[in-house]
């Protein structure tokens, strides 16, 4: 028992210095600093680059409507053209 004793005791003081297993659940803000001086978190940082790819893709799509409207506009005067001479 008198051996037992120490070695308790010892373990108790180690697991006692132990960091505590706690699970973080809080989610918490990464800040980036902004362009214009401010603060910027990581979910705002992703949701304009989101809207950014958007404003690209419909931007390219209707330079692709316009293109395809031009040429739809161009064959129907050549037609008409043609048919007038």
């Amino acid at each position: 028992m008198k051996k037992i004793l120490p070695l308790l005791v010892i373990l108790l003081l180690i697991s006692a210095c132990a960091p505590a297993q706690s699970a973080d659940l809080v989610q918490r803000d990464v800040f980036y600093a902004g362009a214009d001086g401010g603060v910027k978190t990581a979910l705002s940082l992703a949701m304009d680059n989101h809207k950014k790819n958007l404003a690209y893709t419909a931007r390219s799509l209707s330079l692709l409507l316009e293109r395809d409207a031009l040429a739809d506009f161009a064959r129907l005067v050549s037609r008409t053209i043609r048919a007038i001479c």
